[in-house]
């Protein structure tokens, strides 16, 4: 229905319809107006994002939505993920979503913009099942603090941060290599590698994202420190 409103210059404008003992025209209006909603991704197809509700109409609306990802029940108004649709993130153009709803009934149609927001859902990292670390690493006798030994990389499957943000570390205890943000893995500060004390080195390293909840994985590094004078009886991953 047709209400008095204010115009911002101090005079309130009135429908000229009201005016004159007319009666106004019946028409309809949105009486949950929702403009903004949030979905987490990965729902499942079929899940009900939000219902426009209308007040006021003279017939039976009718709601129309064309999008690639969501549908609209012409008669509820009820909108859902299309089926066989997944509002995976790693696959969408953006993180937000944008609907234009038709609604019809015999006395007017409008369009209700509304914008989907995707929540990131935070997934856990992994390291490859064929890790070169995993077949073992040689270093040199001897080697000093900084030498480069090997780098291993985690992939993670989200698209933005912090969830995607990895971080390493060593998880084993008493061991002379350390390991940077990176994943490199060098001699630590003040250690050296020492054949005749320890010739294998089996180290786990942890890659955690800066999601919430935080998600870890790990996987076992194997590093030989090779005899003096001879060399290195293991190729180290690039």
């Amino acid at each position: 229905m047709f209400h008095a409103s204010a115009n911002g210059d101090g005079v309130d404008a009135v429908d000229p319809r009201l005016l004159n003992g007319a009666r106004p025209l019946e028409c309809f209006e949105i009486s949950d107006s929702v403009a903004e909603v949030e979905v987490s991704e990965n729902v499942l197809s079929g899940y009900l994002v939000t219902t426009i509700e209308i007040t006021g109409s003279t017939g039976t609306p009718v709601f129309d939505l064309n999008n690639k990802y969501f549908s609209i029940d012409p008669g509820s108004g009820d909108i859902r993920v299309k089926p066989g649709v997944s509002l995976d993130l790693d696959n969408l153009p953006g993180r937000e979503i944008s609907l234009s709803v038709k609604i019809q009934d015999d006395s007017k149609e409008i369009t209700h913009k509304i914008t989907v927001k995707i929540i990131d859902v935070n997934e856990p990292p992994s390291f490859p099942d064929d890790g070169p670390w995993l077949n073992g690493i040689g270093v040199a006798d001897g080697a000093g603090p900084e030498t480069l030994v090997c780098s291993v990389e985690a992939k993670d499957p989200d698209k933005y941060a912090p969830n995607n943000v990895l971080n390493y570390y060593i998880s084993t205890p008493a061991t002379p290599f350390t390991i940077s943000d990176l994943g490199e893995i060098t001699v630590a500060t003040g250690q050296t590698t020492h054949h005749e004390k320890t010739v294998v080195w089996n180290i786990e390293v942890v890659a955690t994202d800066a999601g919430v909840p935080q998600h870890t994985a790990s996987t076992t590094v194997l590093i030989v420190v090779c005899p003096t004078g001879k060399p290195d009886s293991l190729k180290p991953c690039a």
